[in-house]
């Protein structure tokens, strides 16, 4: 199934998370000799945090489905707060203090969110008020966008409907 760029993921009823890899670039790619000192390790990097970020959003409409098998549909749906702000958002803002982060991603960020110690010993507001501290700056380290779109959903469901 071909996705848009605007649907990073999406959890299914039957307790499918689907992660969709179109949309995500490097910020430095118009640019050829920025690139050529970001290497795999550091993509690699970037993209194990990103996924985390985004299997953190889908868990959220996960365990919402799986507490609600086998019931009708309206009960798998996460609440929306409003029209622009999800269960999934929601938990994101909660955590990162942003729903998309900015739509990117720099390796200080990615090192934050995969250092274990950063979950296991501090409070969510702790988390959250260091993780927002790091600079939202990739010149010099490299950087990975998503969401290159103009939906500001990472859970954009409307393109799934049809």
């Amino acid at each position: 199934m071909n996705l848009p760029e605007s649907i990073k993921a999406f959890t299914f009823r039957f307790l499918k998370i689907v992660i969709n890899s179109k949309g995500i670039r490097l910020k430095n790619e118009q640019s050829k000799d920025k690139n050529k000192n970001i290497g795999n390790n550091v993509i690699l990097l970037l993209l194990k945090a990103y996924l985390i970020f985004i299997i953190i959003h889908e868990l959220n409409h996960f365990m919402k489905r799986y507490l609600n098998q086998n019931k009708a549909y309206d009960l798998c749906k996460t609440p929306t707060v409003n029209e622009h702000n999800e269960g999934g958002e929601l938990l994101i803002e909660l955590i990162f203090g942003h729903i998309l982060i900015h739509n990117t991603l720099n390796v200080e960020q990615a090192n934050y969110i995969l250092k274990p110690e950063n979950w296991n010993k501090k409070s969510v507001i702790e988390f959250r008020t260091d993780f927002l501290k790091i600079k939202n700056d990739s010149e010099n380290n490299g950087c990975i966008v998503y969401l290159n779109s103009e939906n500001t959903s990472i859970c954009d469901h409307s393109k799934l409907n049809g």
